[in-house]
C-alpha cells in the first residue's frame, strides 16, 4: 500500500516526467553525437558518457525531489501520520526510486548498446550500480537539508567545485585521491585512481560506502527531528 502511494505521488508530478525526458535526451543525444562524429565504430563506454556525465545529474535531482517534495508542500505530516514508522517510509522511498533508476538506466544502455562495441552486461552493471550509489547519497543529503535547492547545491558543488579544487592545492593532492566523487568517476570510466590501494571496482565500493554513510546520517536526522 505504501509503495503504491509513493508511486502515485511521484508519477502525478510533472517534474518527474520532464526530468525523465531530460535523462533520455542527454543519454541518447550525446550517444548520437559521438556516433556521428566518429567515422569508425565507437566503444560502448564512450557512447555512454552522456548518460554518465549529464544523465546521472538528472537522476540525482530526481532522487532529491523524491524526498524534498513533501517538505516543500508541508505534506510530510500526513505521510508520517499514515505510517508512523519513519524508517519504513525512508526505505520505501529509496526502493521506489531505486526501481525507477534501474529502469531508466536499463532502457538507456539497451538502446545505446547496438551502436557501440563492448560488453553490454558489464556496462549495465557498472552504470546501474553507480546510479544507485549516487541516488543513495543524494537522498541522504536531501534528508539532511529537507530542501531541494540546498541539497542539489551541496551535491553539485561537492562534485564540481570542492573536489576539483582539492586537485589544485599542492598539499591536498593526497586527499583528492580519496575524494568520493573522484572515485565515483573512476568507477564509471573503469579506470583506477592512481596511488590508492584498490582498483576501479574498489572505487565503486568506496563511493558506495560514502553514500551509505550520508544516507545513515540523513535517516538518523529524520528519526530524531520533528516532522
Amino acid at each position: 500500500m505504501l509503495l503504491k502511494a509513493e508511486w502515485t505521488k511521484l508519477r502525478s508530478t510533472k517534474a518527474f516526467w520532464w526530468t525523465s525526458g531530460l535523462f533520455f535526451f542527454f543519454s541518447f543525444g550525446f550517444a548520437l553525437l559521438i556516433r556521428r562524429t566518429l567515422d569508425q565504430s565507437a566503444e560502448l563506454s564512450a557512447l555512454l558518457m552522456g548518460m554518465q556525465s549529464f544523465g546521472t545529474l538528472v537522476l540525482a535531482v530526481q532522487s532529491i525531489m523524491v524526498i524534498t517534495s513533501e517538505y516543500r508542500y508541508n505534506s510530510q505530516n500526513v505521510t508520517f501520520l499514515a505510517v508512523p514508522s519513519r524508517l519504513r517510509v525512508a526505505a520505501v522511498k529509496w526502493l521506489i526510486y531505486a526501481l525507477i533508476v534501474v529502469l531508466l538506466v536499463t532502457i538507456a544502455v539497451l538502446f545505446i548498446a547496438p551502436f557501440g562495441e563492448g560488453s553490454v552486461w558489464k556496462a549495465w552493471c557498472v552504470n546501474v550500480c553507480g546510479a544507485l550509489a549516487l541516488m543513495t547519497l543524494s537522498q541522504g543529503v536531501a534528508y539532511i537539508t529537507r530542501q531541494a535547492a540546498g541539497a542539489i547545491a551541496i551535491v553539485f558543488l561537492w562534485q564540481f567545485a570542492l573536489e576539483p579544487a582539492l586537485a589544485f592545492i599542492p598539499k591536498a593532492g593526497a586527499v583528492y585521491r580519496y575524494a568520493p566523487f573522484n572515485n565515483y568517476g573512476a568507477f564509471l570510466l573503469q579506470r583506477p585512481v592512481a596511488d590508492v590501494p584498490w582498483g576501479w571496482q574498489g572505487s565503486g565500493l568506496y563511493f558506495a560506502a560514502w553514500a551509505l554513510v550520508m544516507m545513515a546520517i540523513g535517516v538518523t536526522l529524520l528519526l530524531k527531528r520533528d516532522a
